[in-house]
């Protein structure tokens, strides 16, 4: 484990061990203020049996004039047994409490002691609270279970025992000087000093992949209530996913299955990907998987080492549900591990950004896409923008009235304005009598964006429960599905189908007229009523298709029409619909030109040639 990498553990005890390494190797790694973690720390050299390419690092990136593999151990305070540091009590109670986040895991001690490079004697002793186990041990013991509130609580800071300029070798006597505190060890103190709550994302540690991985417990609400358990179980190839519900959400008076697969029961529900790589987990969780932008900041954040993780190797499906923000994430679960509560003290104090915030954000994402970011921009764009789906850039931010609302920013790659194209759309499908999210446009920094409230928040934070099409249907997201797939689960499941049914036909016209795909039933998305029931949730990111990406959907417009019928709509009334559209169409230019969206007339002009190609359909 790097330095930097402990610093951001945000372990007061684990920083303090390390600025008493008082090795020529530390003292030089301080003078290069721990930037982009170049060079390793003693932790790091003395947490594995095979200390060459530690070693190596220090000789290329640092030239230490000392640097044989004995003289960094024997310096190294980590070689002092516990008594040192920890008093016997509260040595037997970190044990106690290694022993139970070893259990936890389903680690047996041989397990156990092959990840922290121990024997299964030492590991004994340690969850015995032997005083005589060498430092380096127990922090070995922490690192790999990413337990450090028990050494930080019971680190010892007055060390008057223990020498405080130099250490000659784990056997010297220390010198009778007053210990100094944490944040005067060195010169050079304020460069170990980890990042601040507020600016900080911290990240659980990742489980080897060859082990059982902790489960997640999902709530639901603001209020957290419980509702089951999620384990993910990797036998070999496959990657299967196991969800049981808890017995008091069963017993609870407002039960209802939180995902339309799941069945009233305690037994285990299964789930297997058909392909690999696809989705492993039910599908209201499915539908909160990070992707298009939020995934591109997400793995830009792995690569630079802002999310604390010991493996390279790619996401594991729960980290995946834990990677983002929990306040942001769709719809009304929530995730998380009762030994992470770091992760949910964080959760408290992160405050998103709010109206007048927006223009930092936009810069940030500026910088991300011309690859000049600097590391607070990217720890705001992990906090903000990582929990929705979409290519284009965009971010969760607070309303006064508390509500989340979702912006979305221009990209340099634009060839002209998404935001007043999409804003478009969304006010002819609500003049064409769609159901759709509110939506304006905002100046921020010269440039308009769309933002929007989620329609899955209510006012002070509230969430609604919802499950997108895909979810709905169990289809994963390369599966062909059409609207009778999804047609025939909204019968079961929708309160007034009618009314959704109708609601849904002319949505899918709308789209189809102004040249959206609808093959793949993107954006539809299903509230939650009562008891068994759900409703179809309002339309949103409704933007016409312009320039190189028209393609003629003449015969899907015609094949809806046919299949009106499977709707429950009569085809004359669905022929009256259709002119309804084409008429609140065929003046979209009067719209564009409102001061609510302020096209341009060189812009109108641009959008000419594509949005009036409605004008050919005859109904």
């Amino acid at each position: 484990m790097c330095c930097v990498e402990a610093t951001r553990q945000k372990s007061p005890a684990l920083i303090a061990l390390i600025r008493r390494c008082r090795c020529v190797f530390v003292e030089r790694l301080r003078r290069v203020r721990f930037k982009k973690g170049k060079g390793l720390c003693l932790t790091c050299c003395a947490k594995r049996a095979d200390f060459s390419s530690e070693i190596g690092m220090v000789r290329k990136g640092l030239r230490s004039r000392d640097s044989s593999i004995e003289g960094l151990k024997q310096r190294s305070i980590l070689m002092h047994p516990l008594k040192d540091f920890i008093a016997p009590r509260a040595l037997k109670q970190i044990g106690a409490r290694i022993a139970k986040a070893r259990r936890l895991r389903g680690w047996s001690c041989g397990e156990f002691s092959g990840q922290v490079g121990v024997s299964v004697s030492t590991v004994h002793r340690i969850e015995q609270g032997d005083p005589g186990v060498a430092t380096r041990s127990l922090v070995n013991c922490l690192v790999v279970l990413g337990v450090f509130e028990d050494l930080d609580s019971s680190f010892q800071e007055d060390h008057a025992a223990l020498e405080q300029a130099r250490w000659d070798g784990p056997t010297a006597k220390a010198r009778s000087t007053p210990a100094a505190s944490m944040e005067a060890c060195s010169p050079d103190a304020t460069d170990l000093r980890p990042l601040p709550p507020e600016a900080q994302l911290l990240f659980p540690a990742v489980w080897p992949r060859d082990c059982p991985e902790e489960p997640l417990a999902v709530t639901l609400g603001k209020q957290g209530l419980p509702v089951g358990e999620l384990r993910i179980h990797n036998s070999g190839k496959a990657m299967v996913s196991s969800f049981r519900h808890v017995r008091s959400w069963l017993a609870h008076e407002n039960f209802f299955s939180v995902s339309p697969e799941l069945s009233s029961t305690l037994a285990p529900h299964w789930r297997k990907s058909a392909r690999p790589g696809g989705c492993h987990v039910f599908g209201a969780l499915a539908d909160t998987l990070p992707r298009g932008f939020g995934l591109r900041v997400i793995e830009k954040a792995h690569a630079r080492g802002l999310l604390e993780r010991r493996s390279s190797d790619a996401f594991s499906p729960l980290e995946e549900l834990v990677i983002h923000l929990d306040a942001c994430r769709k719809g009304a679960l929530r995730v998380r591990s009762a030994s992470w509560s770091s992760l949910a003290l964080l959760a408290k104090k992160i405050q998103l950004p709010g109206l007048s915030q927006l223009g930092v954000v936009s810069a940030a994402i500026k910088a991300f896409e011309e690859g000049c970011e600097d590391e607070e921009q990217l720890l705001m764009l992990l906090r903000c923008a990582t929990s929705l789906g979409g290519s284009q850039p965009h971010c969760s931010w607070t309303q006064e009235d508390g509500r989340l609302a979702i912006a979305k920013f221009p990209s340099i790659h634009d060839r002209y304005s998404l935001a007043k194209v999409e804003m478009l759309g969304m006010q002819l499908a609500k003049a064409a009598g769609i159901d759709v999210v509110d939506a304006r446009l905002e100046d921020v920094q010269g440039a308009p964006v769309l933002v929007s409230p989620r329609f899955d928040r209510v006012e002070d934070g509230g969430r609604k429960h919802c499950v997108g099409a895909r979810g709905f249907l169990l289809a994963e997201e390369n599966d062909e599905v059409t609207y009778l797939d999804l047609l025939e689960a909204m019968r079961h499941h929708c309160k007034d189908f009618e009314a959704d049914a109708l609601k849904l036909w002319r949505r899918l016209m709308f789209c189809l007229l102004i040249n959206v795909p609808c093959s793949h039933l993107e954006k539809i998305d299903f509230l939650f009523v009562e008891k068994k029931h759900w409703r179809l949730a309002p339309a949103y990111g409704i933007r016409p298709r312009v320039g190189a990406e028209v393609v003629s959907r003449d015969g899907e417009v015609q094949a809806l029409l046919e299949a009106s019928a499977a709707f429950g709509i009569h085809r004359a009334d669905a022929l009256t619909y259709l002119r309804d559209q084409l008429k609140v169409l065929k003046g979209w230019k009067a719209i564009a030109e409102d001061s609510r969206i302020g096209m341009s007339v060189e812009e109108v002009e641009f959008f000419s040639t594509d949005i009036s190609r409605i004008e050919s359909f005859s109904a």
